[in-house]
């Protein structure tokens, strides 16, 4: 950890773009953002604000060195983290790509327009974006299933019955898992019984990754690619009913569109880092209405998922 300038610590280094270090910080001991390094003093227009994020300009040294400009970018005391993190991901891979640092706050403006919805005041925040994000990697992966095994693959997808399972099939079982943030390496693992033993059939978890963009899905058009692949409407709009009440979920999202960037497949083993049952004592287990906790895939093995071709799904 280094010191920038009064109240600041960094950790070095977050990234390097174009030899410009871009530092993670901390400011009066608590996690503050980030630091991004400019060519020249710029200034935030007066209308431009994100929901949850807030932005300003600094004049920082660093440890022993020269001063120079940053663009401080902060989540608010009400942000989503997960979200905050998944933006500023998507922002610094942007401004991987641009030719200059002068164009930052116009990759800043035009990247947020992609995320709006993320950061807007209505449903689609909190619990109900995990949902949503849930809702859309599950149907998904139904679409690479159908496309391989036909429309009867739709009687695998268990998610909306609240099974412990989304996807289960003769010799395997999947549990998928979606995000928007692309740096992530943790799932929520919901109930002590996930992931557990399933009838001596193989275990998998996919973690999905996506990022808005124009040039992916909308819910929608997902489930109309899943239609047009002869699954019946009323048997898709049964298990998409059971779900629960996504109604307001759908009104606003409408328009945002998820682009499939990448995946994880992971074999569920006997040393996989669960909880079990089996560690705690019978009377804390007897009493249990529900465990979730969040569980770090970091160094576990797994092969990577680009779509239906990197599935056996008859095996």
């Amino acid at each position: 950890m280094i010191a920038i300038s009064e109240n600041y610590e960094a950790f070095r280094t977050f990234i390097t773009i174009e030899k410009n270090e871009i530092f993670r910080v901390n400011l009066n001991g608590k996690y503050s953002g980030y630091v991004v390094p400019l060519d020249a003093a710029i200034s935030i227009p007066d209308d431009f604000r994100i929901p949850n994020i807030q932005l300003s300009c600094e004049n920082l040294t660093l440890d022993d060195g020269p001063t120079l400009d940053y663009l401080h970018i902060e989540p608010g005391a009400e942000a989503d983290l997960d979200i905050f993190e998944a933006f500023v991901s998507s922002f610094f891979g942007e401004l991987r790509r641009a030719a200059s640092r002068n164009s930052l706050v116009t990759i800043l403006m035009e990247e947020f327009e992609k995320w709006r919805l993320f950061f807007g005041a209505g449903s689609l925040k909190g619990s109900n974006l995990g949902r949503y994000i849930g809702i859309f990697g599950e149907l998904y992966f139904l679409r690479d299933a159908v496309s391989v095994l036909g429309p009867s693959a739709v009687s695998n997808w268990w998610g909306p019955f609240k099974n412990r399972n989304d996807f289960e099939f003769d010799q395997y079982v999947i549990e998928v898992k979606s995000t928007v943030n692309l740096i992530s390496s943790s799932v929520t693992v919901n109930g002590i019984n996930q992931f557990q033993d399933d009838y001596n059939r193989r275990t998998y978890l996919i973690l999905m990754k996506f990022l808005p963009s124009d040039e992916g899905f909308t819910i929608e058009e997902i489930r109309d690619e899943i239609l047009s692949q002869g699954v019946l409407r009323s048997e898709l709009e049964n298990r998409i009913n059971r779900l629960g009440n996504i109604e307001d979920i759908l009104i606003e999202s409408r328009g945002l569109k998820l682009k499939f960037i990448g995946g994880q497949i992971y074999r569920i083993s006997e040393d996989f880092p669960l909880v079990k049952a089996s560690m705690l004592p019978i009377e804390v287990v007897s009493r249990m209405s529900a465990l979730n906790y969040t569980m770090a895939l970091e160094g576990l093995t797994f092969n990577t998922y680009s779509g239906a071709s990197d599935w056996d799904f008859n095996q």
